[in-house]
């Protein structure tokens, strides 16, 4: 059973395809995370929102999404210079 059901915001979908990277390794990025860090403030549909980082193709991918139970709506994303 996958540990999250994802939803794209309308904002992600925009900057994954400005920045020309790949849903999956955004998705991959929150699912197995080298780093996470919690932000204190709660998203739009009341869950925490979180950063997670991860090295993907030599390339450090930062993904900030809001986490409410098993549901995962991906905010935004972008390489770390």
């Amino acid at each position: 059973m996958p540990k999250y059901r994802f939803h794209n915001t309308a904002h992600v979908v925009r900057r994954v395809d400005m920045r020309n990277l790949s849903i999956e390794n955004v998705k991959n990025v929150v699912i197995y995370p080298d780093k996470e860090t919690k932000i204190n403030r709660r998203g739009r549909h009341g869950g925490k929102e979180r950063a997670f980082e991860k090295t993907v193709d030599g390339v450090t991918l930062k993904v900030v999404a809001e986490i409410k139970g098993a549901d995962c709506w991906l905010m935004t994303a972008y390489e770390l210079a």
